[in-house]
């Protein structure tokens, strides 16, 4: 760790102690927890979200910065760089109550999310329509593959189909028990 670019991680004598120090002098509650990197360089800020892992803080090495990552469920939710430790500090008590994204961009301004992330926080329904949307455009924009459009398209159809009748299929028959009439095999 270069003591010329982080003074004030090495005066604490790790990045989980200077973020445990100044969430401390800002009147911030946040459980810093082992970063992947090393306690030197990296550290996290647990949530209190339980599918949500601690949000990833790691430093720079030529410059002065620190990188944030909040991942859930396997997806990188948020990500954002800034100089300033109390930024971190910020978004890592945000993270750690369990704000939206769209509430961590409008407090903090160095944070970024994308479209499949906002989807993500949705739900399933949100990730899956997105997903559908992002390939039905591409594939109606492929200038090799002139067809490829009207067969995502059809495909797009089956699927739909395919999902209403899953979910048509067990209220069907639960209904079916409830009148007595017989389930046809």
């Amino acid at each position: 760790m270069d003591s010329d670019l982080y003074p004030d991680l090495v005066a604490a004598g790790s990045l989980a102690a200077a973020l445990e120090q100044l969430a401390a002098e800002l009147g911030v509650d946040l459980t810093v927890v082992p970063g992947d990197w090393g306690p030197l360089v990296s550290a996290g800020i647990a949530s209190s979200v339980p599918e949500c892992k601690p949000l990833s803080v790691h430093i720079g090495a030529e410059s002065r910065w620190f990188g944030v990552s909040g991942w859930s469920r396997g997806v990188g939710l948020i990500t954002g760089a800034t100089p300033d430790l109390a930024d971190v500090v910020r978004a890592g008590a945000a993270w750690g109550r369990g704000r939206s994204l769209r509430e961590l961009r409008a407090e903090l301004s160095f944070l970024r999310s994308s479209e499949r992330a906002e989807a993500h926080e949705r739900g399933s329904a949100a990730v899956v329509e997105l997903q559908w949307r992002t390939m039905r455009e591409q594939a109606a924009e492929e200038p090799d593959f002139t067809g490829l459009g009207e067969l995502v398209e059809a495909a797009h159809a089956e699927t739909a189909a395919a999902t209403a009748l899953c979910i048509l299929q067990p209220l069907d028959a639960r209904l079916q028990l409830l009148n007595w009439i017989p389930v046809p095999q």
